[in-house]
């Protein structure tokens, strides 16, 4: 196929051209998310290369497994694509909206 026959590898070409001009300057930190072509299940591969050809060839350019941990001076962050997140508000109480349960999962780790 050729890009001009598939919106999606256009897309996916235009991404990558994108990453890799964006690297040239910056960190770029790639995460897979629900909807990518890596494993179902968490926790996730990152993408693979072959998908970014051209950012690939950057080392500012990082592929990340979801979820991924990492430090920034002295605070450490855990990043996700949010999967996990909506698995555990299925199963909360039913709440009037999104601050209550907030609230709710912020009183359960306190415990």
């Amino acid at each position: 196929q050729t890009p001009e026959s598939s919106p999606s590898l256009a897309s996916l070409l235009q991404c990558d051209h994108i990453l890799s001009k964006l690297a040239e300057t910056v960190e770029v930190d790639l995460m897979s998310g629900q909807n990518d072509p890596t494993n179902c299940m968490l926790p996730q591969k990152p993408l693979h290369q072959c998908l970014f050809k051209e950012a690939a060839k950057n080392p500012r350019f990082h592929r990340l497994p979801n979820p991924y941990e990492c430090r920034v001076g002295a605070t450490t962050f855990l990043g996700t694509s949010g999967q996990n997140v909506a698995d555990y508000l299925k199963y909360l109480p039913e709440r009037e909206g999104q601050n209550e349960s907030i609230s709710y999962t912020s009183k359960c780790m306190e415990v």
